[in-house]
């Protein structure tokens, strides 16, 4: 008898949970993170909120290929149908695309960024990842389409909570439940 718990086709793996809500909290952090350089500091600080910043990011895009690992080895279960509508199913899709999307644009932008950078930029504190300097106006756009992509990835976030909300006090399919339980029973 093996005592490996077969996937639940109803459910995401484990694993693919736990990366989820890593990735989630990391998000939170980096973004509370990136917002400190808005504001006044002294070189030495922003070197290392810099340093935060982009050692969150790699471990983001660690993280984001995992996610794309388990996603193409496990898949993902079927979205409950309970009470959708055509256009619920295809925003609800278009949602988790999108969050890729953004978030593979954002990580992508953020280390071309970083490998640009004129100061030294050391992800986990040891890794120096600066290569060189783009041209000013490509620096400049590379920088506004990761600020873009920031504001794109929240208005997805936020669309992505509010429907799994949607899911949890209107149409009650235990679909958030299910998400937060990280255990498997007989009975999910």
């Amino acid at each position: 008898m093996s005592t490996v718990a077969k996937q639940n086709p109803q459910d995401y793996r484990v694993a693919q949970k736990i990366i989820h809500f890593l990735m989630a909290f990391f998000i939170i952090m980096d973004m509370f993170v990136a917002n400190k350089y808005g504001g006044e500091m002294e070189l030495a600080e922003r070197i290392e909120s810099r340093t935060d910043h982009a050692t969150l990011g790699v471990t983001l895009i660690i993280l984001l290929i995992l996610r794309f690992y388990f996603r193409f080895k496990s898949g993902a279960p079927a979205i409950p149908e309970t009470g959708l509508k055509q256009w619920q199913l295809t925003m609800a899709k278009f949602v988790h695309v999108g969050l890729y999307f953004s978030m593979a644009a954002l990580l992508a932008t953020g280390v071309l960024t970083a490998m640009q950078a004129t100061d030294p930029i050391l992800v986990y504190y040891n890794f120096d990842i600066t290569l060189g300097r783009l041209t000013d106006e490509q620096f400049v756009a590379v920088r506004i389409f990761h600020e873009i992509m920031t504001w794109v990835m929240i208005a997805f976030i936020v669309v992505h909570v509010v429907g799994a909300l949607y899911h949890h006090f209107v149409l009650k399919d235990r679909l958030l439940i299910k998400m937060l339980k990280l255990w498997t029973s007989e009975k999910s």
